[in-house]
């Protein structure tokens, strides 16, 4: 263990035989920052199941070489596991707002959200966190298959996927995600 006498309040680092960094606190501070930078929790969690590798059955990411593997694939198993269990924990309207504003951060038009959104929903099974319930995989399922028909239903199909910023640009300006958003809280 390296202790620092001078700043005894800080936690204590290992290094791993590698000369890693071990310390759980600083892996798991990272990787939420590298994760925050999705801007809705269901990005978050595609983030991390994309990180999973399904050969090897560990999750590997960027930090790999500044912290020991096996820290970073415990901490995004805890940290898959938060964040389904987040995603789950909403309300339908949440979890289709969620949804929406994912979506809006990869595709630029109707067409091209609706591709996103079928190409999600065919590996919805992989976004899961390993040992998950069999009950949170049929909510996982059911709410997704809900939430995303209501966003075709309602978004897609109705034209008006990204709304503009306000009423005065609707004529003028291209919509926006923005102008979504802020119409939710108008």
């Amino acid at each position: 263990m390296l202790t620092s006498e001078a700043a005894p309040n800080l936690p204590e680092m290992q290094v791993a035989p590698s000369g890693r960094m071990a310390n759980a606190s600083a892996c798991e501070d990272r990787l939420w920052e590298q994760l925050s930078r999705n801007t809705s929790v269901f990005g978050r969690l595609v983030a991390i199941a994309e990180m999973g590798n399904r050969e090897s059955r560990r999750y590997e990411c960027p930090l790999g070489p500044e912290f020991a593997p096996d820290l970073v694939d415990r901490t995004l198993r805890e940290m898959h596991r938060e964040v389904f269990g987040m995603w789950l924990g909403f309300r339908l309207q949440q979890q289709q707002r969620d949804l929406t504003v994912w979506l809006a951060s990869l595709s630029h038009g109707v067409a091209e959200g609706l591709q996103n959104l079928q190409a999600i929903s065919k590996r919805l099974s992989t976004l899961l966190p390993p040992h998950h319930v069999e009950s949170e995989r049929q909510l996982f399922f059911q709410d997704f298959q809900l939430v995303s028909t209501t966003i075709r239903w309602a978004d897609v199909e109705a034209g008006i996927w990204f709304w503009p910023e306000t009423e005065e640009s609707a004529e003028t300006e291209k919509p926006s995600i923005l102008g979504r958003v802020r119409g939710w809280f108008k």
